[in-house]
């Protein structure tokens, strides 16, 4: 079989040889064009794959060296859509595949993702569209050669039978994520079995209601639990058709959108011995009694909690040393005090992490309390609590000053974040000449030893001692959104360290502004 075999670049100026160019730096040069590696839909309705794209396909061209960087980031993540709009086809690279094709079996080697996107036949419930049918197990059929692919998204899918024999013949499947789909009417238990030869470390079921659930549940009793270590849910609902074993299971992660009932989560938790990371979320302000009943013995090794404060309840005794309050649609804060403080101070583990809101950062001098916090995230934005200024008139620098000046600082912190998004302020956060200055003659004085800092969802800031100075990045998840909006405002931005242009090129393939 073919292989990716290069060499250094030689530069030559007709038949003149040029002085060659240290990998290192062709390789920083090329991570500019790296493709967005993103789960949000947006991503492939706002930037069509074609345009994100067309650069990194292009350079792979120019030389071995250059081809063997850009081919595993092309091929890392496949989706197969159903979409018309996207320029871009991964049909021709399936037949080449299945046909034995070398170079195709050689790109199939570097796929580690796929997500089959918005396959729903429209003849009818029982996936009878003959067209959808033959291109999905297309699809399903060169997922067998992809010896590398981990992970597989169904979003927007019918389930068909044929996808369920096909899922327990991809060789080295681990994760699955279910992502509003629905089963066919013809789906039977002989093909709900092929899910139970999966030896699924992931499991996620997002993004659907209690009736969306209804004719998917019947997935859910066989998911092997004896190997899952990562399970997400947006529903307790979920847990309802979920076959315990009477042995404990492997699970070190769960994460609960919608908490219904707390009965479900205590069951589950009781089979979980090994859990290290909870997160609960409840779902409306009407649900207030998220109270976990477990025994004093139960998750002896769980580390990070993020749930409403009934659920914290279950901190004492246990060696927790991440924890975030989730509150009723991200909103509501309850009035905390001196009594949260007790609660927390009672974990076995040493508190390093605290997601709090401002009224509890401002109730008592926290960092007396938790000395060891190094991340600390602060919601800000919403805060009505008694002050002396117009929150949402005043400007940010006051805000930070004011934080900063209120209590006590972390002597060990070197990650903050601070949620003050509001409508009036979104100018700020694409000025990121502004965001440095709050950090070097604001923060920096009270937070000394800070390396990480972010004020929204659009950037972060991490200070490189290589380059000797503060670096903002973007999310993968917001990297299209920071992208469009410079791209539609135009100057209503202040760039920093080419940051917004390096989002720019790699969804547009802009060369400047």
């Amino acid at each position: 079989m073919a292989k990716l075999e290069w060499s250094s670049p030689v530069r030559k100026a007709g038949d003149k040889l040029l002085p060659l160019i240290p990998n290192e730096i062709y390789l920083e040069i090329l991570i500019y064009f790296q493709p967005v590696a993103s789960e949000s839909w947006s991503l492939d309705t706002l930037a069509p794959e074609s345009s994100r794209h067309t650069d990194s396909r292009n350079l792979a061209l120019v030389c071995r060296f250059f081809s063997s960087i850009m081919i595993p980031w092309l091929y890392e993540h496949l989706v197969f859509t159903k979409d018309t709009r996207r320029e871009y086809s991964y049909l021709p690279l399936c037949r080449n595949i299945l046909d034995g094709n070398e170079t195709a079996l050689l790109l199939a080697e570097h796929v580690k993702k796929c997500s089959v996107r918005s396959w729903k036949s429209h003849q009818g419930s029982d996936g009878d569209d003959w067209a959808t049918k033959e291109m999905v197990s297309m699809y399903f059929d060169a997922m067998k050669n992809m010896k590398s692919l981990r992970a597989l998204t169904l979003l927007d899918c019918a389930i068909t039978p044929s996808m369920l024999k096909k899922l327990k013949d991809i060789p080295n499947l681990t994760g699955l994520t279910i992502d509003t789909c629905e089963l066919v009417n013809n789906v039977q238990e002989k093909h709900l079995r092929n899910i139970r030869t999966l030896k699924l470390k992931s499991f996620s079921f997002h993004k659907l209601t209690p009736s969306d659930i209804a004719g998917v549940e019947q997935i859910f009793p066989y998911v092997d639990l004896d190997s899952l270590l990562e399970l997400e849910a947006t529903n307790t609902l979920f847990f309802d058709e979920m076959q315990l074993p009477s042995h404990p299971i492997p699970l070190e992660s769960l994460d609960v959108d919608m908490v219904t009932n707390p009965t479900h989560v205590e069951t589950l938790l009781c089979h979980t011995p090994f859990l290290k990371k909870l997160r609960l979320c409840i779902a409306s302000r009407s649900t207030r009694n998220t109270k976990l009943k477990l025994l004093p013995d139960a998750l002896p090794l769980l580390e990070e909690i993020s749930a409403p404060l009934d659920a914290l309840q279950i901190i004492p005794g246990r060696p927790i040393s991440s924890i975030t309050i989730n509150n009723p649609l991200g909103r509501y804060y309850p009035t905390m005090g001196a009594a949260e403080v007790e609660l927390f101070k009672q974990s076995t583990g040493v508190i390093s992490y605290l997601k709090i809101s401002l009224q509890f950062y401002l109730a008592l001098p926290l960092a007396d309390h938790f000395p060891n916090v190094q991340v600390l995230f602060v919601q800000i934005w919403n805060y009505d609590g008694p002050t002396n200024i117009p929150w949402p008139e005043t400007p940010v620098d006051d805000i930070l000053r004011y934080f900063i000046n209120s209590r006590p600082c972390f002597p060990n912190l070197h990650s903050l974040e601070l949620e003050i998004n509001r409508a009036t302020m979104f100018y700020e956060f694409f000025d990121l000449k502004t965001q440095y200055a709050w950090i070097t003659e604001i923060l920096l004085l009270k937070f000394p030893l800070l390396r990480r800092v972010q004020f929204s969802a659009y950037f972060f800031w991490t200070y490189s001692p290589n380059k000797n100075k503060w670096v903002p990045s973007i999310p993968d998840a917001s990297v299209v959104v920071v992208a469009l909006h410079a791209m539609r405002t135009g100057s209503e931005f202040v760039d920093y360290d080419r940051c917004i242009e390096a989002a720019v090129r790699k969804c547009e393939g802009i060369r400047l502004f």
